[in-house]
């Protein structure tokens, strides 16, 4: 495929790393078979490839409250977990705000905090601390999805958005 459509495999999978590379990374501890493999394909290193991918992998690792999985990322990128998540803490936000369901939202933010308080020892870290702290490129994200299509998920776009404001 790569000779047909004159590209390197890593030209011809890009597009789809949105969708690829977060499962690859959530099976490493699981099936680290299959990252092996995919990198092997894409000639580049599994630190690379992990590096590179950071944005597609962390917002549904830290959703997914995946701990294991987000230590040997953060090994990978020689970073350690808070790190990871202070680095694209809007992005991850915004993930876990669109996410359905209440529970699940509460869920990554507990596992979220508790992962800040232990990184900062005596700290005393709150949700609306770490929402201030990314408030504007949080607050992009999400009112672009306030113009998704899925009118449930527009809505629930909004409800976080008026929670996230600074008059709340």
């Amino acid at each position: 495929m790569t000779k047909y459509h004159k590209k390197s495999p890593w030209g011809l999978v890009s597009p789809y790393l949105s969708q690829v590379s977060p499962l690859l990374v959530s099976g490493m501890c699981t099936q680290p078979g299959m990252l092996t493999e995919a990198c092997h394909f894409l000639s580049v290193t599994t630190p690379v490839f992990i590096t590179a991918t950071l944005h597609f992998t962390l917002p549904p690792l830290f959703a997914n409250c995946d701990s294991k999985v987000l230590e040997q990322v953060a090994n990978n990128a020689s970073k350690i977990v808070s790190y990871l998540f202070l680095n694209r803490s809007h992005d991850i936000l915004a993930h876990i705000f669109l996410m359905k369901g209440p529970g699940q939202t509460n869920k990554a933010l507990s596992f979220i905090l508790q992962l800040l308080r232990n990184a900062a020892d005596t700290a005393n870290i709150d949700i609306q601390s770490v929402i201030k702290s990314c408030m504007v490129p949080l607050l992009a994200r999400l009112v672009v999805g306030m113009g998704d299509e899925d009118p449930e998920r527009a809505e629930l776009v909004s409800d976080h958005v008026m929670l996230a404001s600074p008059a709340n």
